[in-house]
């Protein structure tokens, strides 16, 4: 089960995995990697531009993908 709020989100977004995360990977529009981490945690967006953006959870259960937009104020 993965957790992302808020979104769209603005200065910061939380990522919540339930079970053994191996890998959370945030990507933008054109691929670029823009954040990597290992479990759950806050992610600081307040330097992120607006737009769409791709979330990937890697873990034993397997591969989840999950569309995020960063929208500032």
């Amino acid at each position: 089960l993965v957790q992302v709020f808020p979104n769209p989100a603005n200065d910061q977004l939380t990522v919540r995995v339930v079970g053994n995360t191996s890998l959370i990977t945030i990507v933008d529009a054109q691929g670029r990697m823009v954040h990597s981490q290992r479990g759950s945690g806050s992610i600081a967006t307040s330097h992120w531009t607006n737009g769409v953006y791709t979330l990937r959870v890697q873990s034993e259960a397997g591969i989840h993908h999950e569309r995020i937009v960063i929208q500032h104020h």
